[in-house]
């Protein structure tokens, strides 16, 4: 928790080479402690364990020891550690959208794989690989608006609106031109991705069309992170918080429905409608509100 909270303070004041840096020596160490303990010294679980607290020490250390040796407007120091009211409203205002997108997150990844074993295994394996496929155009997005929100808060708060909308813009454009070159290639070429992971003829063209409908589904999943963002970075806890209850608290209604109404496939476009709708309303509150 510490090595991720010191992490977005030094995102947030532009250190984008830094934030980098204190996260490939946290992969870089975990993976160091994992073949000492786990292949070297055979503590299996228990290894696992202390790699992963090891490498997010080192990597909080290199975080501290930045902020305390730069010259800049942040310093670690208990004088600093402060209790407020305004500051609590702050925090919890825009922090509570994400604590309630991840709960619902838990929840309907639970709700998907209950609803989904019904029929079959293979619909389970389908499923498990298509995520792990789309999530990498997603994280690459999530490089994207999360790399960019320092900037847009910075041009915020300065008041210089014509910034704002260039980083807006530009950030758009770069989300359009990831999703829409990923995508097509694996569309194009989804069967031969997916056996690359499986040999099985039933996960292999399930898959492909489950495929389909989460590549449609990361074209709204892209834009609504940086919408987002962007409500984030400008003191906006009102549209934050519907954000995250459309984008998480819609689907457990949307793919109720639709299992009752198209069975599997229902479950299977599910998610592409929830996203859908979510960056809908991101569009509509950013453009009224």
């Amino acid at each position: 928790m510490a090595n991720f909270a010191v992490s977005q303070i030094v995102r947030a004041i532009g250190a984008a080479r830094q934030a980098m840096n204190g996260m490939i020596l946290s992969i870089g160490t975990n993976l160091l402690f994992d073949v000492l303990f786990i292949l070297l010294l055979h503590l299996n679980v228990t290894g696992a364990a202390l790699s992963i607290a090891l490498s997010n020490m080192a990597s909080l250390v290199y975080y501290i020891l930045f902020l305390q040796m730069r010259d800049g407007p942040v310093k670690l120091a208990v004088k600093y550690f402060l209790v407020t009211k305004e500051l609590l409203k702050e925090v919890f205002g825009i922090g509570l959208s994400e604590l309630i997108l991840s709960s619902f997150l838990i929840v309907t990844t639970l709700l998907v794989n209950n609803l989904a074993v019904q029929y079959g295994d293979y619909v389970i394996a389908a499923f498990g690989v298509s995520l792990r496929i789309v999530q990498l155009p997603e994280f690459i997005c999530m490089g994207v608006f999360v790399g960019v929100m320092p900037l847009l808060g910075y041009s915020y708060g300065s008041k210089n609106s014509v910034r704002l909308k260039a980083a807006l813009q530009q950030s758009s454009l770069a989300i359009a031109g990831i999703l829409a070159i990923f995508s097509t290639i694996v569309y194009l070429f989804r069967s031969e991705v997916f056996n690359l992971f499986s040999s099985s003829r039933d996960v292999v063209s399930f898959g492909s069309y489950i495929l389909t409908a989460m590549l449609i589904s990361t074209l709204f999943n892209g834009f609504t992170g940086l919408i987002i963002a962007y409500f984030q970075t400008t003191n906006k806890p009102l549209q934050t918080t519907i954000m995250s209850f459309a984008q998480g608290g819609l689907f457990i209604p949307v793919i109720l429905v639709a299992q009752a109404l198209a069975g599997l496939s229902g479950i299977v476009w599910s998610m592409t409608i929830t996203e859908a709708v979510t960056c809908l309303i991101g569009i509509g509150l950013f453009t009224f509100m």
